[in-house]
């Protein structure tokens, strides 16, 4: 019999109350690595990375749907997207119909220890994804590395964003709300900047494995003094 349920995300912890399970606890998870040294946004990068599978639930497609409106402010922006999957030739087909293949380079997959490299050249992360996403590791990967982010509101990404204060969030699919966050971002570089700083500031200190067991260690006294009690009645 499962005595307690735990969620990374708040969501997630709403969904499984909604269905009956329960209890739930918010416990987010912590960084799964440590952290890069620091490297501040280079002031003259317009980069925009996406790092994740490539596949519709992402939502890739409505990030390339709002290039056109970031490449009229911002004509030098230039779109890096890492990573591999089913949707990939549409994606290229997509980005071929909106006359933008000079603004997005597809790298397809590449090994974790160079992901760092992209991160550091980057002014902005994007998360356009679809499906409820529960605790991304890209989202702590971009706050480790001190990049802000620009994430739609679905699943465990609004959690994040909200409680690191790391950056702009927008509805799903709105491409001209997505576009106008990276409006904002590209053209702000001290915004960029710290918000970048507090999603570094927020991974390296509240998501640390310290502050988990923190978090957790209580839990599990908590359900072992109630197992005790229960097998002395």
């Amino acid at each position: 019999v499962v005595k307690l349920f735990m969620s990374p995300s708040k969501h997630l912890c709403e969904y499984l109350e909604r269905f009956g399970f329960g209890p739930v606890r918010h416990l987010p998870n912590f960084s799964p690595e440590a952290a890069p040294e620091f490297s501040p946004i280079p002031t003259d990068s317009q980069k925009i990375l996406f790092v994740g599978v490539l596949t519709r639930q992402k939502g890739i497609e409505y990030l390339l749907r709002a290039l056109p409106d970031v490449l009229q402010a911002h004509p030098q922006a230039q779109t890096i997207i890492v990573g591999g999957g089913p949707d990939a030739e549409r994606l290229r087909g997509i980005v071929r119909q909106l006359g933008i293949e000079d603004a997005v380079q597809f790298k397809g997959r590449i090994p974790n220890r160079e992901l760092i490299t992209y991160y550091r050249s980057a002014r902005v992360c994007a998360i356009p994804s679809l499906w409820l996403e529960n605790s991304p590791i890209v989202v702590y990967e971009a706050m480790l590395a001190g990049r802000p982010l620009v994430g739609s509101d679905r699943g465990g990404i609004p959690d994040l964003i909200e409680s690191s204060s790391c950056g702009l969030i927008f509805p799903a699919k709105d491409t001209g709300a997505m576009a106008a966050c990276l409006n904002q971002l590209l053209a702000d570089y001290e915004l960029a900047a710290r918000l970048g700083r507090n999603g570094r500031r927020y991974a390296t200190q509240a998501l640390s494995k310290d502050a988990f067991l923190s978090r957790l260690n209580p839990i599990l006294d908590a359900m072992a003094v109630r197992r005790e009690s229960q097998e002395r009645h």
